[in-house]
């Protein structure tokens, strides 16, 4: 992992402050702040076009990686699995269409997440 500091970064931002990247090796969870030369929403789109490295949900890169415009990189090292939530108004009673919903999505959600 430390080869990563070598490397710019293209890196997300939550009001002024980067989102750390949280990997896992060995079983254990790291906390990896990268050297960020760019930071914005449009991420996949920056790296694509040769910007920098990046950590990003599998699910939002999924395609563009079984495409080719996107490669893997760092194999021996995991990225930690973060957790889901559904959050829905209180009420008296959950709408179906919300159940269906939030069934569908702890269906499909797990597949997506996760490189083979």
């Amino acid at each position: 992992m430390s080869e990563l500091a070598f490397h710019d970064a293209v890196t997300f931002g939550r009001s002024g402050r980067v989102q750390s990247w949280m990997l896992e090796q060995e079983g254990a969870i790291l906390e990896f702040n990268p050297r960020s030369r760019f930071r914005f929403d449009a991420i996949a789109d920056a790296v694509a076009d040769g910007l920098g490295l990046a950590w990003l949900p599998y699910w939002l890169v999924r395609k563009r990686i079984e495409s080719g415009e996107l490669v893997r990189v760092m194999h021996q090292i995991s990225s930690h699995v973060s957790e889901v939530w559904a959050v829905w108004p209180e009420g008296p009673r959950l709408p179906t269409r919300v159940r269906s919903a939030i069934d569908a999505l702890a269906v499909a959600l797990p597949k997506l997440a996760s490189p083979p």
